[in-house]
């Protein structure tokens, strides 16, 4: 579950992201969406580690993530609206590289791969360039 109470970010007087309750199940796949400036990058930074809240508390499976930052990244998944920096690799490199970032052990990797693929339906897209993906995809 991710967890947040009371979450205040701000940049010198601006702020960001004012008194954000926010409660998601494990398990869930949750978008954000909004306008410009609305604290979805701010949120996804504070979630992420990489920005810490001006007040409250933010908890990522029970862990509060200033305390255990990495224990809190091993729990949280991220998809971004486009892929950063990986669209010269095929669709297998790129899931190989982020199996490896989430420590899945090297002998499981291939066929946790496979099955991410046959769940969304991208089996047949496994040697296409990530670049040539629709961002749906």
């Amino acid at each position: 579950m991710i967890s947040t109470s009371n979450l205040w970010v701000t940049y010198g007087d601006f702020v960001a992201i004012r008194g954000m309750n926010l409660e998601i199940e494990g398990g869930l796949v949750y978008g954000l969406i909004g306008p410009n400036g609305a604290g979805k990058t701010s949120l996804i930074r504070v979630l992420a580690t990489l920005l810490e809240p001006a007040y409250g508390d933010v908890r990522i499976g029970g862990i509060d993530p200033l305390l255990d930052p990495e224990g809190a990244r091993r729990l949280l998944g991220f998809m971004p609206d486009t892929p950063p920096l990986y669209e010269d690799l095929l669709v297998r490199e790129f899931l190989t590289a982020f199996a490896a970032g989430y420590e899945i052990p090297r002998r499981e990797r291939a066929k946790r791969i496979d099955e991410c693929l046959a769940l969304t339906d991208l089996t047949g897209k496994v040697d296409t360039l990530v670049a040539g993906l629709s961002r749906g995809m």
